[in-house]
Order: structure tokens, then C-alpha cells, then sequence
């Protein structure tokens, strides 16, 4: 898939999401010093109100408002400089050489009953894909020894499966969601059409290395990813 060691762009430090939250703690901040008078009346009578009034002078809110807005920037910032941290040491590439030959050949079967034969919805996602499937608890569980195969080979990506309640004997809404960045995004997309269209899966099923986003540009050989 690639050999990059980040998953997608990072995240401007102003976006509108971060700046929406901090907007928000700004507000909250600005209410509870605007508040905090009245409370100390409510709660301690006079004496506690006079006391609060002269630490929190008028224009007091304007200030806790603007320390909210720059906390809260400050630890998402934190946050997703931490999140970088720890996934920036995994390569978005995948190894197939964590398999036997026996078992990249049905790992790759697996991949195409999970992205192919049994999906009833394929809904793209910005960073990744979310299939819809109609099945029962077996279905889940083939569904959770792929992703836990797939992780192993490709240890950058994100996988969740969610079943909603259905009874026992009956078929219900099962979704498996994979992501990984702008780039895994790519590279998923890339295993997929390479597993609809199937030309050279001996990439996969017969590896010389890892694979990574120089894998697929080699039109001799197209990459199967790792059968995903």
C-alpha cells in the first residue's frame, strides 16, 4: 500500500471543527464567570457575593472566554500531535509475509467474499469505506477473522464492526468500517479494484516484499494489496 509514515494530512490547527469546540469552551467560559456572582449569592448569601465581586472584575468573562477558546485549541492541538506520534510509526504498507502461502490464498478468497459477494452497500467514507451487510452472528464473526487478519498484514489501518440487535435464527444490519487517512483511503481502493478485476494476485499470493503504493504503479504486475 504506501510507504509513506503518516496517514492522510494532518489536520489544520483553525479548522472549522477545532474552531467550532473552541467557540463553544469560549462560551461556556464566558457564562460560568458571567454566573458566578449569582451563584455566590444564591449559595453563600451576601458576605460570599461581595467576596466573589472583588476577584471577578467587570470584563472578567471577556478574559476567561478568551483563556477557554485558546485551552481548548491548545489541547486539541496536543491531542492530534499525540495521535501523529503514535501511528507515524507504522508504514502505510502492507507484509504479507506475516501469512504462509496456505493462508494468503484464503485470506485473499476471504477479502473478496468481504468486499465483493456479500457487501449489499459499499459506502465510501472520507477516509475510508463502510460496508453494509445482511447476516447473522456467523457472518459476524468470518467478518471479525478477516479484519483481524488484515490488521496483522496492514497494521495502519482502523477497522470497526457493528451488529444491530436482531433475533436469534433471523438476519440483521451488520457494518464493517475500514479508514486510514486520505492515503489508506487510496490504498483500500486500490486492493479493491485490483480484487474486482483479479489480473496478477500473485503480488499477494506470491510476495517478493512488502507491498506499498510503488507496488500498484508497476503495470506488469499489479498489486493485490494484501488481498484486501
Amino acid at each position: 500500500m504506501s510507504a509513506a509514515t503518516s496517514v492522510g494530512s494532518p489536520e489544520p490547527v483553525l479548522s472549522k471543527r477545532r474552531l467550532a469546540w473552541a467557540g463553544l469552551a469560549a462560551l461556556i467560559g464566558c457564562a460560568a464567570a458571567c454566573s458566578l456572582p449569582m451563584l455566590a449569592v444564591a449559595i453563600g448569601g451576601g458576605a460570599l457575593a461581595t467576596a466573589i465581586s472583588s476577584v471577578v472584575v467587570p470584563g472578567a468573562e471577556v478574559i476567561v472566554g478568551g483563556v477557554a477558546f485558546a485551552g481548548a485549541l491548545g489541547l486539541m492541538a496536543f491531542r492530534a500531535r499525540a495521535r501523529r506520534k503514535r501511528t507515524g510509526a507504522i508504514p502505510l504498507a502492507c507484509d504479507p509475509f506475516v501469512f504462509s502461502k496456505e493462508q494468503r490464498t484464503e485470506h485473499h478468497t476471504l477479502a473478496k467474499n468481504v468486499f465483493l459477494r456479500w457487501p449489499i452497500e459499499r459506502q465510501e467514507l472520507p477516509d475510508g469505506y463502510l460496508l453494509h451487510y445482511q447476516g447473522d452472528e456467523a457472518l459476524f464473526l468470518d467478518l471479525a477473522r478477516w479484519a483481524s487478519s488484515e490488521h496483522s498484514c496492514c497494521a495502519w489501518a482502523t477497522f470497526s464492526i457493528e451488529m444491530e440487535p436482531f433475533a436469534h435464527g433471523t438476519a440483521g444490519a451488520i457494518r464493517l468500517r475500514m479508514t486510514g487517512g486520505a492515503e489508506g483511503k487510496a490504498m483500500i481502493a486500490e486492493g479493491i479494484a485490483v480484487l474486482e478485476n483479479d489480473p496478477h494476485p500473485d503480488v499477494f499470493l506470491n510476495p517478493t516484499g512488502k507491498i506499498t503504493k510503488d507496488s500498484w504503479s508497476r503495470p506488469a504486475k499489479p498489486s493485490t494489496g494484501c488481498g484486501c
